[in-house]
């Protein structure tokens, strides 16, 4: 059986990570040994980096009062705010889930998504955002968790669900691409034709554990 430290928590299956914080499995009554030693928290790190973040918002600040009294209006601004928030909460995430490769596909996917529609919108909205970088952010965030199932067929339960949301959602994004009468059709199409196809392999290929693992995740 493995044991979740976290969680304090005895997990009786073959998952690698916890299902409820996806923190790293050991097995019970074994010392986890890290390949490198643990680095000791420094108080000095904790101090520069609450430094770092006031010193974000300082700069958050002053760029939307200097927008705001050259331009009448919010505009280069927000590109700055969204950008920090942006790397402060990669930084926040990879830290806590770095070994879940899923969760940061999908947190990178609407982090991108969302980055690049402020800095579209902030700079006259010509819709290169919509147009090519998120339907693309969702084909190689689907490659991505693809080539991880393949490299990794023993963690095929940790990534199984991630692989499906991003290419359900994937779909879902195009499909309202294409709703939109001043979109370049040919990316959501695309985006559109991979999604389905890479769920349509995982249903050809792999139908009894993603059965399994549906039922055992939604309780159906």
């Amino acid at each position: 059986m493995k044991y979740c430290e976290n969680c304090k928590v005895t997990i009786q299956n073959d998952l690698f990570c916890c299902p409820l914080c996806d923190s790293e499995l050991v097995r019970r009554g074994e010392h986890f040994e890290q390949d490198f030693p643990a680095t000791p928290v420094i108080p000095e790190t904790k101090k520069y980096t609450k430094l770092l973040i006031f010193l974000s918002v300082v700069v958050v600040t002053a760029c939307v009062l200097i927008d705001i009294l050259t331009s009448k209006t919010v505009h280069w601004s927000a590109i700055v705010a969204v950008g920090l928030v942006y790397l402060w909460l990669s930084i926040r995430f990879i830290k806590k889930s770095r070994r879940n490769i899923g969760l940061l596909a999908l947190i990178q996917i609407f982090g991108i998504s969302l980055l690049s529609f402020v800095i579209d919108s902030a700079t006259g909205y010509y819709q290169w955002s919509t147009n090519y970088v998120i339907p693309f952010v969702f084909i190689s965030a689907a490659g991505l968790m693809s080539a991880v199932i393949l490299l990794r067929p023993k963690r095929f339960r940790d990534y199984i669900l991630y692989q499906l949301g991003i290419s359900v959602l994937g779909i879902v994004v195009s499909v309202i691409s294409l709703f939109n009468k001043n979109t370049v059709a040919w990316t959501a199409i695309v985006g559109a034709v991979y999604s389905g196809l890479t769920i349509l392999g995982i249903v050809i290929f792999t139908p009894r554990k993603t059965r399994h693992e549906l039922k055992k995740r939604f309780h159906f």
